[in-house]
């Protein structure tokens, strides 16, 4: 089986609970027990919840089958929301800026002097897949 990082199949999976259910969760749905708080125990159990929906098969693993159907699911929902002309395309005036626009560049300038160079982003894409792994 092809691993994936956890990052990733927690944000696929997520996307596969909300489509299920025709909305995302909303804090009350992951407070079980009503205390006003989310726990790391209620987070995960929303986690395996989550998991356990996106596995189709039900084999304790999700298949690249299984996460090319959750993405699928999430681009017509991209689809459905951003495409403002139904015309079944997204032009680039059609998709949202990035909240977090420019971070990925800040990270990568490790040095502040504005610019990427090659050390820096090799060094980016390791700590990518080191952190990809985990």
């Amino acid at each position: 089986m092809i691993r994936y990082g956890f990052a990733i199949i927690l944000i696929a999976a997520s996307g596969a609970m909300a489509q299920e259910q025709g909305k995302s969760m909303s804090f009350d749905m992951l407070d079980k027990d009503g205390n006003g708080e989310l726990s790391r125990e209620e987070m995960q159990q929303a986690q395996a919840l989550r998991f356990s929906n996106a596995d189709a098969d039900r084999n304790g693993a999700l298949s690249q089958s299984e996460l090319e159907t959750l993405a699928a699911n999430r681009a017509g929902r991209m689809m459905a929301r951003m495409d403002a002309n139904d015309d079944g395309q997204l032009t680039q005036d059609e998709m949202p800026q990035q909240r977090g626009e420019g971070r990925m560049f800040r990270r990568l300038d490790t040095d502040r002097n504005g610019t990427i160079s090659k050390t820096e982003f090799d060094a980016g894409r390791t700590n990518m897949r080191q952190q990809n792994k985990g």
